[in-house]
């Protein structure tokens, strides 16, 4: 056996003895902290050259435009990280984020890291949505100057728009699902997914109707209106809203009335087979 691998051997064995006995690994007589292999001293010291010698590797892969994590690289236009070593770093940060803000969301406190109480039906205090705010556009504002994606700040964006092809295609999906979500619980707070008049049940016919008029005045009287499951929803759906599919609520709104009432087939709910034998008026 050589020399190094006698050498490493005893290393090895030291290392074990001290770790199992709980003494600092480095120094090999004072306690070592809970949770780490050394003593505070050593602990402090290594800390204190590593944030050096780590600062001198940052700089020099910075100014040699290389990812100043893994040093390999080329990093991407207008950040400091390759592809993989961000999408690495996200993965654990995101995970990390998901877990603290359901501790304090089911706490009801801020998400942020202030500790003070979110806002009714927030997941903010107002202090925390302030600064979220300002900052956020600064953010993006930088990023916008640059030519990169607001969003991700990671590719480059085509002319006339402010995310990359990626972050538009997962922002759609995600707002659809998001939609099609609350489109369901205004449903079924006004009845379920059901015509009021005609019975259609198919939930991509169906929108919300004003049941004595007036939809366009609302509007212009309350412009947040115009998403009007997000208003329904708000203000703790309200009565004077019904569930009608797009035939339904356009012949009330075109004519003041609706063939299907006048139609024995829809007396009990059922859909319509044949054609309408009432003539409509014709503007």
């Amino acid at each position: 056996m050589s020399e190094t691998t006698k050498n490493l051997a005893a290393v090895q064995r030291r290392y074990r003895r001290l770790k199992q006995e709980g003494i600092c690994i480095t120094c090999g007589q004072n306690p070592a902290e809970k949770g780490i292999l050394k003593c505070k001293t050593c602990n402090d010291r290594h800390l204190k050259l590593a944030k050096k010698g780590n600062a001198k590797r940052y700089l020099a892969r910075k100014a040699a435009g290389i990812c100043t994590i893994c040093g390999q690289n080329p990093a991407r236009v207008g950040v400091l990280t390759c592809e993989i070593c961000n999408n690495r770093y996200l993965a654990r940060y995101n995970k990390h984020c998901k877990e603290q803000y359901s501790k304090r969301r089911a706490a009801g406190l801020c998400e942020g890291s202030c500790g003070r109480l979110a806002m009714p039906g927030k997941v903010h205090c107002a202090e925390c949505a302030r600064g979220m705010s300002v900052k956020t556009r600064k953010k993006r504002a930088k990023r916008r100057a640059g030519g990169i994606c607001t969003y991700c700040g990671m590719q480059e964006v085509e002319k006339g728009f402010k995310m990359c092809q990626g972050c538009r295609l997962r922002t759609n999906e995600r707002n659809q699902i998001r939609t099609k979500k609350l489109r369901d619980e205004v449903f079924a707070a006004y009845g379920g997914c059901r015509c009021a008049c005609c019975g259609e049940i198919r939930a991509e016919f169906l929108q919300m109707d004003h049941v004595d008029g007036g939809g366009a005045k609302h509007r212009r009287d309350d412009p947040t209106a115009i998403r009007i499951y997000h208003w329904l929803k708000k203000n703790n759906y309200p009565s004077g809203f019904r569930v009608l599919c797009s035939n339904c609520n356009w012949a009330y709104a075109r004519y003041g009335y609706c063939p299907h009432q006048d139609e024995g087939d829809y007396q009990d709910g059922n859909a319509h087979q044949g054609a309408s034998t009432k003539s409509s008026p014709v503007s």
